[in-house]
């Protein structure tokens, strides 16, 4: 029934000339997928694709990092000219250099007017001098200069949020991906763009979802991937109802089909999305629950687009469930979880107990690393700079 509705769905876009076989453009492409495929297999190198560097988080004095469980790279912003990173753990905002000694410890949290309840999410424009604050229990947006002066309040009246993204000046491409108990139907619901600066509504994006949408919050609060993965000039759109992935674009906040997994996987927890896209591929990951699909690990693809060929990457599946370590032996095991705030940049947190355990399987140059670390210690930080 999958497959019959794909080829329906693609002869559709074949018909109204949203699709074609002989365009050159390669960024309007829709890419068919099937995990029961055998797909060539390709040795690509995480060093074809990108920069990598080994960073001790704390620095000398050990400063500010309290726990990697903590930090996720969703919440972590890098700026190159700067040499600054900033990063969230819980209700502080930790700025550190880029030989990882720490800069600052920002904390603005309390009920007083220049203040926040709950960080929820921050974005960074080093340009304006403005971080931007996401208080979900306040409802607003708190914005303060790169010191954590106060600037303003943004008052906002939209659900709550699993993931934004500032996609187009003053544009936020957000995901809010369940109806809170105060939504009414003048709310906007699951994908949707807001104006940062007024908060307010500038069109739902409407898209039609293959399985039932469950609204209770604890179904859809915890997903194994994120629902706004940074392309190439635009956003993809991820839904664990939705076998379609869509793209926002940037400039145009148009938004077409771009990748369709046809595998049928007998559970919404399985499904392979995009990773990362660069000018010629498209890394793709296959997402998986190990009690709920015992006949699907997860493997990783790329999508050649001058080849205009899906490859299976040839990824060592023997280190631990993700796949962190192949990382650090130059394997392109790339996650949309590693993803960071700007673009162009992925990060992976190790902690130094999980290296020391697995030593044996690091490469020689970071053993030596490794060797100086004590348990106790911050954690490394592997910073991707893609080509």
């Amino acid at each position: 029934m999958k497959n019959l509705i794909i080829k329906l769905f693609i002869s559709t876009l074949i018909l109204t000339g949203a699709f074609s076989c002989g365009r050159s453009d390669t960024q309007d492409e829709l890419i068919v997928f099937d995990y029961r495929k055998s797909y060539p297999e390709i040795d690509l190198k995480l060093s074809d694709v990108a920069d990598v560097r080994i960073i001790k988080m704390g620095g000398v004095n050990q400063g500010y990092f309290v726990d990697v469980r903590d930090v996720t790279t969703s919440d972590f912003y890098v700026n190159e000219k700067t040499e600054r990173i900033y990063t969230k753990q819980e209700k502080d905002i930790y700025v550190y250099d880029f030989n990882g000694n720490s800069v600052r410890k920002m904390n603005r949290e309390g009920r007083g007017p220049q203040e926040y309840l709950m960080l929820l999410e921050f974005m960074v424009d080093e340009e304006s001098n403005t971080i931007t604050v996401d208080d979900a229990m306040g409802k607003k947006f708190v914005e303060y200069d790169t010191l954590f002066n106060f600037k303003r309040n943004i008052p906002y009246k939209i659900p709550t949020q699993k993931n934004l993204f500032r996609i187009n000046g003053d544009t936020l491409l957000v995901y809010s991906s369940f109806k809170p108990h105060h939504w009414t139907e003048d709310m906007p619901h699951y994908f949707f763009l807001i104006s940062q600066s007024t908060s307010k509504l500038i069109k739902q994006i409407n898209i039609a979802f293959e399985r039932p949408i469950n609204d209770d919050p604890y179904y859809f609060a915890d997903l194994f991937y994120p629902s706004l993965i940074r392309g190439k000039d635009g956003v993809f759109l991820t839904n664990k109802c939705c076998d379609t992935v869509f793209f926002v674009n940037n400039k145009t906040l148009e938004v077409a089909p771009r990748f369709v997994d046809a595998t049928n996987y007998n559970t919404t927890e399985c499904m392979t999305i995009p990773a990362l896209e660069t000018d010629r591929y498209l890394f793709l990951q296959t997402h998986y629950d190990l009690k709920l699909s015992f006949n699907v690990e997860g493997s990783f693809y790329v999508y050649d687009k001058k080849k205009r060929q899906i490859f299976r990457l040839k990824v060592d599946n023997s280190n631990p469930p993700n796949h962190s370590l192949s990382l650090l032996n130059n394997q392109c095991a790339l996650s949309a979880k590693y993803q960071t705030l700007s673009e162009g940049f992925m990060a992976v947190f190790f902690r130094a107990t999980f290296l020391i355990d697995n030593i044996d399987k690091l490469p020689p140059e970071t053993q030596k690393i490794v060797k100086t670390l004590k348990e106790d210690d911050n954690p490394l930080l592997l910073l991707i700079k893609i080509k």
